[in-house]
């Protein structure tokens, strides 16, 4: 297991969290402007990173969640993250700030061809918060707000 770690929270690359393909009903999770929590200064979904829209995908049926990125440049590295603080696990709360957050894993898959459409491998977000990141030219970029699918 990778591990990267920041001021404050650690991050592990942990392959046990990703899952395969689930047929499912995916959906567009929304988090913007026309919401009541916006402050104007979060990054919402759809994510704008490195300038590339990031969107966030997820699952209706078996609360499976992805990063999804449009026009992508090979090399680029899309990622999902989802947290392993304790005290998140089955959260009722729907949204999260990085700043309340202490600890992730995550799942990613790297860009092979410049122009597509790329989707990171899949993690369950049932209850408990993920939030999509980009990594473009060796820099990292993330949402800053976390969704934890309640259904």
């Amino acid at each position: 297991m990778a591990s990267v770690t920041g001021l404050a929270p650690t991050a592990n690359a942990d392959s046990s969290a990703c899952n395969t393909p689930v047929p499912d009903v995916y959906k567009e999770v929304l988090y913007s402007s026309g919401s009541a929590r916006w402050n104007g200064r979060d990054v919402a979904y759809p994510a704008k990173l490195h300038g590339k829209t990031v969107r966030l995908m997820n699952g209706g049926a078996f609360n499976q969640s992805y990063a999804k990125v449009e026009n992508a440049t090979a090399g680029d590295i899309v990622s999902i993250d989802r947290t392993t603080d304790s005290d998140k696990v089955n959260t009722t709360k729907k949204w999260w700030f990085t700043d309340q957050i202490k600890g992730w894993e995550f799942c990613q898959k790297t860009v092979s061809t410049t122009g597509s459409t790329v989707h990171s491998p899949m993690i369950n977000n049932w209850h408990r918060p993920v939030r999509v990141c980009l990594r473009h030219n060796g820099a990292l970029q993330c949402a800053n707000v976390w969704y934890a699918d309640q259904s």
